[in-house]
């Protein structure tokens, strides 16, 4: 997976926003490797969940998840830390992969994973990559499989 950085020369000159589109961000796309959001400093990744979330009209209840209860475990988001992140219209999921401070992920993780998906539904699984200590970062679209085998890595890892 190969980031995209901020570039001046590559903003439409329509001034259009790509994520501000509610159409662009409805069911998260179609899941490839391609980043979805740009390492903008200084724009941090919550501020970028928010407008694609609940801006676009994805999340209509339980917008708390996002506002209150992802940001607070976010905030605490260090270079090297790794998220699982999936919006529906009840509120959010957010899963940890990777803690760059030590922490381990627990195998419930993956079974917590696994019930959310046995829910249903089309839901677009988004790769949260911390490149600082401010929030800033990468994100991505992942399929169900490449979050589900990000999952199961860390669980090798930690092994």
């Amino acid at each position: 997976m190969t980031p995209l950085f901020w570039n001046a020369d590559a903003i439409d000159p329509s001034g259009s926003d790509p994520l501000a589109s509610p159409s662009d961000h409805a069911e998260y796309g179609a899941g490839s490797d391609a980043p979805i959001t740009r390492a903008a400093p200084p724009e941090p990744i919550m501020a970028r969940l928010i407008r694609m979330a609940i801006c676009s009209g994805v999340v209509k209840h339980y917008k708390t998840d996002i506002t209150f209860h992802d940001r607070q475990m976010l905030s605490g988001a260090r270079r090297g830390d790794l998220w699982i992140w999936q919006a529906r219209e009840y509120g959010s999921h957010l899963i940890p992969v990777r803690r760059a401070d030590g922490i381990q992920t627990p195998a419930m993780n993956l079974e917590w994973f696994d019930a959310i998906e046995a829910e249903g539904g089309k839901r677009q699984w988004l790769l949260l990559s911390f490149m600082d200590d401010q929030g800033r970062g990468e994100v991505y679209h992942l399929s169900t499989g490449d979050a589900r085998r990000r999952l199961v890595s860390a669980l090798a890892v930690a092994a």
